[in-house]
C-alpha cells in the first residue's frame, strides 16, 4: 500500500538521478521513488498542437496506464500510482536538489505547473515478498541496455548501408555531440548484451564498467557508489560481498535463521576465508559481480505462465530482419581486456590477437538469444516489435499525424482506452499500426534495467529467485530482484527529429569508420 503521507515528506527525499524528461527522488525508509516531469528549456513547438503541462500531464497519465506495462509482463514491472501534487511542494523539493544535479541537466528544471508525479516501489531495495528470506547489504546495478539489434533492410545508399553495419549506439558515440559530452568512446555494444552468448555478455558488462558514461550506475543499500561521476565500485563491492561489521543475527523479516548454528558474520567470514584457501575462479570483485551474479540473472528465466505472452517470437526463423553482428566492435576482445582494445583502436597495440580476439571470432547468425522468460528476453522481444529503418517509418508518420491533426487528436490523447472508439479509416489502418508498433519498441529501446541483490537466508524457500552459491564460496546464494523502469512513452512528433538524427549519426560514422563498409565492397 502506498504510504501517501510519508512520500511527501521532504525530510526524507533524496536525489536519485535524471533523464531528459523526470527526476527521480527516492523515499528510502518508506521503499518508494518519486517521478517528477520536467521543464521544457524549449517553448513547446506548435508542431505538438497542445500545450506543455496539458501535453506532460496526458503522458503522465499514460505512464501509469497499463497499456505499455502488458508489453513488459507484470513479474518485471512494478505498479506505479498518479499522485497530485502543488506547486508550492514542487518549489521546496528542487531547492532541496538542485546542488546535488548534475551541471549539464540545471538547464530543465521541475515543471511547476505539473498537477502529478509518480510513486512507485524502489527498484534498488528487494520487495517485502522476498526480503523475508534475506540479510546483509544490498546492491542494485541499474543498466539502460539500449537496443540490442540493428535491422536488416534494402538500404540505398552508403549513408543507409552503414547503419545496416552496427548498432545505432555504436554509431552514435561518433558523432560531435557524443564525442563533445564524454571524453572516452564507449566500448559497450548492446548486440553483446543481448546475444544470450555469456562471453559476448561479460564483454559488454565489464565495458559498461570500463566507460560507464550515463549507462550503469550501482547503489550500494540505495547509495550510489559508482556512475559516470563517482567511482566507488571497488570499495563498494569488498563492503557487500566481504562485509567487515557485525551482521544482526535475524534476516529482514525479524526471524532468527534455521538450520545453522553459526551467526550470519561467521558464515560470511566462512566465505572469505574459504575462498582464500582455494583457487577463487574470480579475478576479482568486479568479476564476482559481472560473471558471478549479473549474468545468470540476465538470462534467468522466470516462470510466466500467468502472465501475458511476449509479443513476438525470436525463433531462428524470425531473424533474417535483423543482426546481432555489430562491426563497430570487432577489435573488442572477448575476454574483457579492454585496454588492449583501447590500444587497437588507437593502432598502439602490442599485444598479438588471440582466438578470442573478435576478427577470428564470428557471430553465429543461429546462436541461441536470450531465454523469452528473461528480463533480457523479454525487453528485446518489444525491441523487435518493430524491424524497420526509421526512412520506412517516416512517411507512415506523415500521414498518420495528417489524420489526427484534421480530427483534433494529439497522439497520447488517441492513444487513451476513451479514444479508442475513433478508428482510422482503412487506408490509413497499416500506417497506424506501424507507427504504433514503432513507438512501442522505442520505449523498450530507452529503458532501464534495475536488478538487485542480497544474500539468502539458509532457510530461503526454492521458488525465491536466487544466483549465486556456485563453486566458489565467495560467491553465497544471493535472493535478486529484476525489474523494467524508465518505460516513458514516446510522442508522436519524436519521429522526425529522430530521422533527422539518426541520418547526421550515419553520415559522421561513415566519414570516422568507412571499414564499416568493407564487407559490402
Amino acid at each position: 500500500m502506498l504510504p501517501e503521507k510519508s512520500v511527501f515528506d521532504l525530510e526524507k527525499l533524496t536525489y536519485c538521478g535524471e533523464g531528459n524528461r523526470t527526476i527521480v527522488v527516492s523515499n528510502t525508509a518508506s521503499g518508494w521513488i518519486l517521478r517528477i516531469r520536467k521543464s521544457d528549456e524549449t517553448a513547446t513547438s506548435s508542431h505538438d498542437g497542445s500545450s506543455s503541462s496539458n501535453c506532460l500531464s496526458t503522458l503522465a497519465q499514460f505512464s501509469v496506464a497499463p497499456y505499455i506495462l502488458r508489453y513488459f509482463g507484470s513479474r518485471f514491472t512494478r505498479k506505479m500510482h498518479l499522485l497530485r501534487t502543488s506547486p508550492t511542494f514542487l518549489r521546496r523539493l528542487e531547492e532541496k536538489i538542485a546542488p546535488h544535479r548534475p551541471d549539464y541537466r540545471l538547464i530543465k528544471g521541475v515543471d511547476l505547473s505539473e498537477p502529478c508525479m509518480i510513486a512507485a516501489p524502489d527498484a534498488a531495495q528487494i520487495p517485502a515478498f522476498l526480503s523475508r528470506f534475506t540479510y546483509g547489504p544490498t546492491i542494485s546495478v541499474e543498466i539502460k541496455p539500449k537496443f540490442g539489434a540493428f535491422p536488416l533492410w534494402p538500404a540505398a545508399g552508403l549513408v543507409n548501408l552503414v547503419k545496416t553495419s552496427a548498432s545505432l549506439f555504436c554509431l552514435r558515440q561518433l558523432h560531435s555531440r557524443k564525442l563533445s559530452r564524454w571524453r572516452q568512446c564507449s566500448l559497450y555494444c548492446p548486440c553483446d548484451m543481448f546475444s544470450g552468448n555469456r562471453d559476448r555478455m561479460r564483454r559488454s558488462l565489464h565495458a559498461l564498467l570500463h566507460t560507464p558514461q550515463n549507462n550503469i550506475r550501482i547503489h550500494l543499500d540505495s547509495e550510489v557508489i559508482f556512475s559516470h561521476e563517482q567511482n566507488r565500485l571497488d570499495s563498494g563491492l569488498e563492503r557487500f560481498f566481504f562485509p567487515t561489521g557485525d551482521l544482526q543475527d535475524t534476516v529482514n523479516g525479524g526471524r532468527n535463521l534455521v538450520a545453522s548454528e553459526q551467526s550470519l558474520s561467521e558464515l560470511v567470514d566462512g566465505h572469505k576465508q574459504n575462498c582464500k584457501m582455494h583457487a577463487c575462479q574470480f579475478v576479482d570483485h568486479r568479476d564476482r559481480l559481472v560473471g558471478g551474479l549479473l549474468v545468470d540473472a540476465l538470462l534467468h528465466e522466470f516462470d510466466s505462465v500467468k502472465d501475458s505472452a511476449a509479443p513476438i517470437s525470436l525463433q531462428s526463423a524470425d531473424r533474417a530482419t535483423f543482426s546481432m553482428d555489430c562491426k563497430a566492435h570487432k577489435e573488442v576482445p572477448l575476454n574483457g581486456h579492454l585496454d588492449e582494445a583501447e590500444e587497437n583502436r588507437n593502432g598502439t597495440s602490442t599485444h598479438l590477437k588471440t582466438d578470442l580476439d573478435r576478427n577470428n571470432h564470428e557471430v553465429d547468425p543461429l546462436s541461441p538469444l536470450p531465454p523469452v522468460g528473461s528480463i533480457l528476453g523479454r525487453i528485446l522481444a518489444v525491441q523487435l516489435l518493430s524491424r524497420d529503418d526509421i526512412c520506412f517509418i517516416v512517411s507512415h508518420f506523415e500521414r498518420v499525424y495528417k489524420y489526427l491533426t484534421s480530427q483534433g487528436l494529439t497522439w497520447d490523447a488517441y492513444m487513451q482506452p476513451s479514444s479508442k472508439c475513433v478508428v482510422p479509416p482503412t487506408d490509413l489502418a497499416e500506417s497506424f499500426d506501424i507507427v504504433e508498433r514503432y513507438l512501442i519498441a522505442l520505449v523498450a529501446r530507452d529503458c532501464s534495467i534495475m536488478i538487485t541483490f542480497q544474500r539468502a537466508a539458509p532457510d530461503c524457500p526454492s521458488w525465491i529467485p536466487t544466483v549465486g552459491g556456485g563453486a566458489c564460496s565467495c560467491l553465497p546464494l544471493m535472493v535478486m530482484n529484476p525489474v523494467i523502469i524508465d518505460l516513458d512513452p514516446k510522442q508522436l512528433t519524436s519521429i522526425h527529429g529522430r530521422f533527422a538524427d539518426e541520418q547526421s549519426i550515419a553520415i559522421q560514422a561513415l566519414e570516422h569508420c568507412p571499414h564499416l563498409l568493407y564487407s559490402y565492397l
